[in-house]
């Protein structure tokens, strides 16, 4: 009996001994998927933290400030006895990090408006 002849040894073989190679390729870019996706997770019970925002003052000045606090004052307090309306506390942090309470009538002032303390006044900085 006569062996068959195979075809060129110069190729690759035939489709079923290519089969393991092209399932095992398949298999590492399904993984490699997997891997790289996120998969989004149910509701989390992890608050955020909250942002702290950090606005640098000019370097020359020293008077200047950020409001990060209001309060509500008697009028005696803001050194306006007799006044039917109550004034207001602000507390400053000055760009050196110190807190300055500054005790006005005005109430023109909200937490996180950038300013100027003038003795016992707040000046708005733009």
């Amino acid at each position: 009996m006569a062996i068959p002849e195979r075809p060129d040894s110069s190729s690759h073989g035939d489709f079923w001994s290519q089969v393991p190679v092209v399932l095992f390729a398949l298999l590492a870019v399904v993984a490699i998927v997997v891997v790289n996706t996120r998969f989004e997770a149910g509701p989390s019970h992890l608050q955020a933290e909250p942002v702290i925002e950090i606005h640098p003052a000019p370097l020359d000045c020293s008077d200047c400030g950020e409001v990060i606090a209001v309060r509500a004052a008697a009028a005696e307090e803001v050194g306006a006895p007799g006044e039917i309306d109550s004034g207001v506390m602000l507390d400053v942090r000055m760009t050196d990090g110190s807190v300055r309470t500054v005790k006005q009538f005005s109430r023109g002032f909200d937490v996180g408006d950038q300013v100027r303390v003038k003795g016992n006044a707040l000046i708005a900085r733009g």
